[in-house]
């Protein structure tokens, strides 16, 4: 009897010392450390290809910058904004509940903007910012909350080449 409890105590302790390895390796494996969490970059990206051998897409994680995530009663208004892998600068927006009346009758208006990757330097420069800086820590730090409205603004007033799209 004391010879079966020693054994089911040691099946056990094994069994809960290979989970707590098992949850080790999966949770530390292919992630950056907390200090380079501000400019990580995937390990991996997918990329699309057409039938000549033409890139039509690449997807990957990447690092999304909020920049307006506002709610009131039944309505909400959501701004980001990342770079994609040519190095272009998105700013999406979405719009929901009653309020988006004046644009649609669907209860959601969103927005696309994209700034050519050798236009967001010029960007960089608008906001305030030193050539080496990036755009996306420049937006995070300055352009978040009441102040995304201002960059909205200055977006529209600029000469900057912007692809714009509603969708």
């Amino acid at each position: 009897m004391v010879g079966r409890l020693v054994i089911g105590l040691l099946v056990l302790t094994s069994a809960l010392i290979g989970a707590a390895a098992g949850l080790l390796l999966v949770y530390s494996v292919d992630l950056p450390r907390v200090n380079q969490l501000e400019h990580y970059r995937p390990s991996s990206i997918t990329e699309l290809y057409d039938n000549q051998g033409r890139t039509i897409g690449s997807f990957a994680l990447q690092r999304r910058v909020v920049l307006r995530d506002e709610r009131e009663g039944h309505d909400s208004r959501h701004l980001w904004a990342y770079l994609d892998t040519e190095g272009a600068l998105h700013i999406d927006g979405q719009d929901l509940g009653p309020n988006t009346g004046l644009v649609g009758d669907d209860g959601e208006y969103e927005w696309f903007q994209r700034i050519p990757a050798g236009k967001v330097p010029r960007l960089v420069a608008i906001l305030g910012g030193d050539p080496a800086d990036d755009v996306l820590d420049i937006l995070e730090r300055h352009w978040t909350g009441d102040r995304s409205g201002e960059l909205e603004r200055l977006l529209r007033e600029s000469d900057l080449e912007i692809e714009r799209y509603v969708a």
